[in-house]
């Protein structure tokens, strides 16, 4: 299952940490990477991933499209009684001289406080799975030409002239997949599967 998790945010296909500790959040970015990389076959896990040519698939591919596509999952918890964090990104630009380097602006929401931010996100490595999801019922079966995920990091500033406001900064992974016709879609192949095959 795709998450995103932000040190407060945790969303469906991007993925960032939330702990309250630095050491925390790098153990549970690391745990997370290993799942992704990993598969069950043969009664073990088995590493599942190649690492890529960042540079030669982010000029291929504009991930613009994949930054913003999916909002409605993006979900998170902030501070030690763990209150609900909502993002919501408005836009992503893509740098005009770097493919990797992504300009973020959206909206958080804390209870009734809601509070704009800006931010970078900056695509580190690209990663790109052996085996293809099946997806459910074999539904992707012969319609995946690649299929991988991102690792980068992110920052979002929030207004420091209004109240309650901070930075949020850590890792993301974003999960991807190509169809045949060479398109780029945000992975949500196993979404529809018991979360046992994921």
């Amino acid at each position: 299952m795709n998450r995103f998790i932000i040190t407060i945010i945790a969303l469906l296909s991007y993925t960032f940490c939330y702990s309250q500790t630095a050491e925390e959040n790098r153990k549970c970015f690391d745990e997370l990477i290993t799942e992704r990389s990993n598969i069950w076959a043969d009664g073990k896990n088995k590493n599942n991933v190649t690492v890529g040519d960042k540079d030669t698939f982010l000029g291929k591919y504009d991930y613009t499209k994949i930054l913003s596509e999916d909002n409605e999952h993006l979900l998170g918890f902030i501070g030690e009684n763990k209150r609900r964090l909502r993002i919501e990104i408005e836009s992503v630009t893509r740098d005009s001289k770097r493919n990797d380097l992504f300009f973020v602006r959206g909206k958080t929401q804390v209870g009734d406080n809601v509070r704009v931010f800006n931010g970078v996100i900056e695509i580190k490595e690209v990663r790109y799975f052996v085996d293809f999801s099946r997806g459910l019922d074999d539904m992707y079966v012969g319609k995946i030409l690649n299929q991988g995920f991102i690792i980068g990091d992110y920052q979002l500033f929030e207004n420091p002239e209004e109240s309650s406001t901070g930075v949020f900064q850590g890792k993301v992974l974003s999960q991807w997949r190509v169809d045949m016709d060479n398109t780029i879609h945000l992975d949500d192949t196993d979404n529809y599967g018991d979360s046992y095959y994921q």
